[in-house]
């Protein structure tokens, strides 16, 4: 999914409707083998793209190559199997035997938003009372450290970047355990990210914006609806249970496989930004991490 690519304007919501309905007619409209080439898109009135994508597997490929044409996010999807990726890793080079797709689609039904501009995100869920364990003192308790560690998390990979300063405010317990917490994170970049976390109601979102568009997705943190929203309209993908994933990509780093999707440099950016936000809120003032 690219969020700074190149575009020529922003799409409505039914110019995108329109986009997705031709799509599929594509390979009927121009020779085959020529779909993505500037001639023949022009002719058939829509900007084609060829979109390259790595799956382990062939079920996985082909699982992902039905999903796309089904939800008409693709004209045809070519699954080769197998290719070689050839990478380095811990200062060697490995090899590795994957499938590719290759999707021949619309640049229109690509999700673009433009050069990022903010993020916002929530996670909160209530507790019957503050003798539950996730607000005690003695155990580092807290709704940042619980729930609020999600939305750093989700603003530090959106961003690609550390933060180089926040800014906290906590209502703390009479153990003065965090109740709820709301930060800012502002990053070298220019893009700022707020969050707010709790253990007062039921929330959770994570909303990207862009100079061109916003991308939200209403359930991020736990992935059961594999729901996105671009500009209001909905693209559908595969749901996958997160933890799941966790501990397939854990098993997949110990077997030598590949390197964590999560390493110590993402471990040690997620501490220094968390503890910078509690040293915030307990002085008030914006704490930098330069």
């Amino acid at each position: 999914m690219s969020f700074g690519a190149e575009h020529d304007s922003r799409h409505t919501a039914a110019e995108t409707r329109r986009a997705a309905e031709a799509a599929p007619r594509a390979p009927e409209a121009v020779p085959r083998g020529a779909e993505a080439t500037p001639r023949y898109a022009a002719e058939a009135g829509f900007r084609a793209v060829m979109v390259s994508v790595a799956a382990p597997d062939r079920e996985t490929a082909r699982r992902l190559a039905r999903l796309l044409v089904e939800g008409r996010q693709a004209a045809c999807v070519q699954v080769i199997d197998p290719i070689l990726s050839v990478y380095r890793w811990k200062g060697e080079v490995k090899e590795e035997a994957e499938v590719l797709l290759l999707a021949k689609s619309s640049q229109d039904l690509l999700p673009r938003i433009g050069e990022l501009v903010a993020v916002r995100a929530t996670f909160s869920h209530r507790l019957r009372d503050d003798a539950d364990i996730r607000v005690s003192g003695p155990l580092e308790g807290g709704s940042l450290m619980d729930v609020g560690c999600y939305c750093v998390s989700g603003a530090r990979l959106v961003a690609g970047e550390e933060p180089a300063a926040v800014y906290g405010e906590q209502v703390t317990t009479e153990d003065g355990v965090d109740r709820r917490f709301t930060g800012l994170l502002r990053f070298p970049s220019g893009l700022t990210a707020t969050f707010h976390c709790g253990f007062d109601a039921f929330t959770e979102s994570l909303e990207i914006i862009g100079r061109e568009g916003t991308l939200s997705l209403p359930d991020p943190w736990h992935s059961l609806q594999g729901l996105l929203l671009l500009d209001g309209e909905e693209v559908r993908v595969e749901s996958r249970n997160p933890y799941q994933c966790e501990i397939e990509d854990m098993a997949a780093a110990i077997r030598g496989e590949k390197a964590p999707r999560l390493g110590r440099a993402d471990a040690l950016g997620q501490a220094r930004a968390i503890e910078a936000l509690y040293r915030s809120a307990e002085s008030g003032r914006p704490v930098s991490l330069g």
